[in-house]
């Protein structure tokens, strides 16, 4: 049996359901990070710059003999405080609200489900998404969306 037909039949679903990353990749398990408050090898990690924040991941994947790695959902990640992205009124919010997901660069992602592009920009401001794509996604009925964010700019010189 196929993976899509395995989460498929996992989930009930009437329609094929597609792996968002390549196989090959599926045959590793990933590295777990950790970006908590909680994590004290991320505590000298200036999280607000890109090119020191992928010189960690870099380094760990290395270090740690993996090849991608994987960011946790709900996660109280501290440095979200230093972007006004995340504050309403006085509160900010701290939370990671999806899955990160380190790959290399160039790695071709897939649409997990049969979907249509719903919008696409580059979400510039500190601590943002950066050019990102929203994928629609309609099965029997419920329609719902996935983002995907952090991409390359060249990912988002097609869509329409």
């Amino acid at each position: 049996m196929s993976i899509s037909a395995e989460i498929s039949s996992a989930v009930g679903l009437e329609k094929k359901v597609f792996p968002v990353i390549p196989l090959r990749y599926l045959h590793t398990p990933p590295f777990r990070f950790d970006f908590s408050k909680h994590n004290p090898e991320i505590q000298g990690v200036d999280m607000s710059d890109a090119n020191t924040l992928q010189t960690f991941i870099d380094e760990t994947l290395s270090k740690n003999g993996k090849t991608w790695g994987m960011g946790g959902y709900n996660e109280d990640r501290f440095f979200y405080e230093k972007s006004e992205l995340f504050k309403s009124g006085s509160e900010y919010r701290s939370i990671h609200l999806g899955l990160d997901i380190w790959l290399p660069a160039g790695t071709e992602l897939y649409a997990p489900l049969e979907s249509k592009v719903h919008s696409f920009q580059n979400n510039a401001h500190f601590l943002d998404y950066g050019p990102t794509i929203i994928l629609e996604h309609n099965i029997s009925g419920v329609i719902f969306w996935t983002l995907y964010g952090h991409l390359s700019m060249e990912s988002l010189s097609e869509l329409h």
